[in-house]
């Protein structure tokens, strides 16, 4: 065989196409990959406590979902929730269809309403818990569904403004949710009957 510009020229286009093709492929591939999975992160963000003053109060926690490795769009729709004090359950929030969920975002809000005030140590209640049933829905097919989410260990500080009204709030940075993801639910599911 002789080695002409011909041959050479030849060789050299298909070995850059080639190249070209399988870097299509691999770009493809990884991308159809980044779009069958979602890593979620989930922590309680905030409380707050209107009304202090009163021994029953209203309590909003707030909720964010991130997806810091693989960025994919979160939205949870909250369904059923309890906030707790050790195994005590302070109060219970469960609605489909009322103002008691800010829904259908990436920080969504619980209202508890008419909360009793646990005891109070110095300003700060310890040993808060919540509860939480997401409903979650993502930009990636398969990860639609149901969050199981436990926040433990939240404090709440009360502090009282200039003109004696009483507020409490998170006390230090948000806290960490550990969540059960499932696809669908059913009766034995019922995590919040009790």
């Amino acid at each position: 065989m002789d080695i002409t510009p011909t041959c050479c020229c030849n060789c050299y286009f298909s070995l850059v196409g080639f190249a070209f093709l399988c870097y299509l492929c691999i770009f493809t591939i990884m991308k159809y990959s980044d779009k069958q999975s979602c890593y979620v992160e989930l922590f309680a963000d905030s409380v707050s406590v209107s009304n202090a003053n009163v021994s029953t109060a209203d309590w909003t926690i707030g909720f964010v979902a991130k997806s810091p490795n693989t960025g994919c769009k979160i939205s949870l729709h909250p369904l059923n929730a309890r906030l707790l004090r050790g195994g005590e359950v302070i109060s219970k929030s469960a609605s489909y269809s009322s103002d008691y969920f800010v829904s259908g975002r990436d920080k969504p809000d619980v209202l508890f309403e008419k909360v009793v005030k646990p005891e109070v140590i110095g300003d700060v209640i310890w040993h808060l818990r919540v509860e939480v049933l997401f409903a979650m829905d993502t930009d990636v097919s398969c990860f639609n569904g149901f969050l199981i989410a436990v926040c433990p260990d939240i404090a709440v500080k009360f502090t009282t403004d200039p003109a004696g009204k009483g507020m409490g709030s998170l006390l230090g940075h948000m806290r960490w949710c550990d969540y059960e993801f499932r696809e669908k639910l059913d009766s034995s599911h019922s995590i919040f009957s009790s």
